[in-house]
């Protein structure tokens, strides 16, 4: 279970992250959720099995409709369609009910609820907490499937664990490297490409 007490909340305290995110017009903000989730399916797709993949099929429809519309649908019409289909997509996967389904690849849920509060919180009265949820999701993703270790949690050992794990340790320099980058450009990216080359920006 994702909680405050993993690694990704302390580290993203420490970068006032609520504070910054709420800083954001909507179109970065909702560009820098989508950008992250994007980020954490590239990076855990290249590590499932074939038979396996199935289980990320509706995170990775949702990214390709929002990547492919670019940069219109950080916004209006475009963003609305795809954030309908979004909670289409949550319904045919998890189950009309809470918990009535569950993906079995670890990573897969988590990543999916990230995308989906990534291309609805423009409809969000205070979009800066389903962005933060998001952010959170899409780091669990990664935690979820290199990192998850139920003996270190019942120990106390999971930062520990956390911190070990490069995926994890990437990951929260990416989100923290591609905040960066959009405060200080103030400007949506080309593309998705320009994005992930944010990793390397101190």
């Amino acid at each position: 279970m994702f909680n405050e007490s993993h690694w990704w909340h302390t580290e993203m305290k420490r970068e006032q992250l609520m504070e910054r995110l709420s800083k954001l017009p909507l179109d970065l903000l909702v560009t820098y959720s989508v950008g992250c989730a994007t980020h954490v399916s590239e990076v855990v797709r290249t590590d499932v099995p074939t038979q396996e993949i199935k289980d990320f099929q509706g995170s990775t429809l949702l990214l390709d409709l929002f990547w492919k519309d670019y940069p219109q649908s950080v916004s209006g019409v475009s963003l609305a369609n795809i954030a309908k289909q979004a909670e289409e997509v949550i319904t045919n996967e998890l189950g009309p009910e809470p918990d009535e389904k569950f993906l079995q690849v670890p990573g897969a849920e988590p990543l999916l609820w990230a995308v989906l509060y990534s291309l609805t919180l423009a409809s969000n009265p205070t979009p800066v907490i389903p962005a933060y949820s998001a952010l959170g999701k899409s780091y669990f993703a990664v935690y979820a499937h290199y990192a998850n270790d139920e003996q270190a949690i019942n120990e106390g050992r999971m930062h520990e664990v956390e911190k070990a794990t490069p995926r994890c340790v990437a990951e929260i320099k990416f989100q923290t490297s591609f905040l960066r980058y959009l405060e200080n450009t103030k400007s949506l990216p080309s593309n998705y490409s320009e994005i992930s080359s944010c990793y390397d920006i101190d």
